[in-house]
């Protein structure tokens, strides 16, 4: 058996990395080409390639490639979905509903996950087909995937992950999944009868901006879904923008700092950060980013800036962007 793995994400090399180094027949990795996935979540994959004596593949290609590349599984892992994969494996594709996978242009299901406050998130692992089908409106003939849930799996989320813990957590039980699904593929190469559940998209629909009237979870949750590797929660001074890594509640209840209007700075804490009025309790941020700038501890920023108690950072919010992570 053939088997073709498409990505060069953390998850898609660590996934690679597993698999080759169990034994499993890798014979190929597909790339996309530099833009079509945020360059902040790319791993090379060169060692592996060449100690494994893997293909190296760059999409999108020649024409050639369809024929010059037989595979009888492809694995697609955190795979930009407008970029077609040019090949038909002769048992099936299969892919991962994971935080960062690409989507209409959306962060998904993990990161959706933490915004909202939820104490698991769903990992499924599914097998997909492309259909042709005719439109109902348009009586075009349009191309489809349908999607067949394999296996699911529920990942706690506990207070102190981010995006990017619960995607480290989510690649280890991904690929035990697909180790169990590889080894149970047996000698004709067939595919286990897949759970009949209806496969469905949640998406983050989370304005990134930081809204300092909302209470201190709800920006925690904000923050937290949308750290490394995604592209960062953000707020406004003097109308620049700075996005805000890293950071978390300090004061739930306004017990500690007298009340004033959100988005106030109340302190600057050397070692720590800057403690930010919330519209209930306080936030702690610890990494930030100027635009035009690398990121910093937010005391460095509030240093060179002469941010001091009183100042204010922007509540405004603007219409929701769609981002690709």
């Amino acid at each position: 058996m053939n088997i073709t793995v498409a990505g060069n994400t953390s998850l898609a090399y660590y996934c690679l990395e597993k698999l080759c180094r169990a034994g499993y027949p890798v014979k190929t990795i597909l790339l996309p080409r530099k833009g079509f996935i945020e360059s902040s979540d790319t791993v090379d994959s060169s060692g592996l390639a060449g100690e494994f004596d893997l293909k190296k593949i760059q999409l999108p290609s020649s024409n050639n490639f369809k024929n010059d590349t037989q595979t009888d599984l492809l694995v697609k892992l955190e795979w930009p979905e407008n970029l077609s994969i040019p090949i038909k494996p002769t048992i099936t594709t299969i892919s991962c509903n994971l935080s960062g996978q690409y989507g209409r242009g959306r962060l998904l299901d993990v990161a959706a996950d933490i915004y909202k406050g939820e104490s698991h998130t769903e990992l499924q692992l599914f097998s997909e087909s492309p259909q042709r089908r005719r439109d109902y409106q348009t009586k075009d003939i349009v191309d489809m995937i349908t999607r067949e849930v394999l296996s699911y799996s529920l990942i706690e989320i506990n207070i102190l992950d981010d995006v990017r813990s619960l995607k480290t957590k989510a690649s280890v039980v991904y690929l035990r999944s697909l180790f169990d699904l590889l080894d149970s593929l047996g000698e004709n190469g067939t595919m286990p009868d897949p759970f009949k559940r209806k496969y469905v998209l949640s998406v983050a629909n989370a304005n990134r901006e930081i809204d300092w009237k909302k209470n201190v979870m709800e920006i925690y949750n904000l923050v937290r879904s949308y750290t490394h590797p995604g592209p960062g929660a953000f707020t406004r001074f003097d109308e620049r923008k700075l996005t805000v890594w890293r950071g978390h509640f300090f004061d739930f209840s306004d017990n500690v700092y007298n009340d004033v209007s959100p988005g106030t700075v109340l302190d600057v804490i050397e070692e720590l950060g800057i403690v930010i009025k919330a519209g209930v309790g306080s936030f702690l941020i610890t990494r930030i980013q100027p635009a035009g700038a690398p990121e910093l501890p937010a005391r460095v920023w509030a240093d060179e800036f002469h941010i001091k108690p009183g100042d204010r950072l922007s509540t405004h919010v603007n219409e929701p962007e769609e981002v690709i992570v």
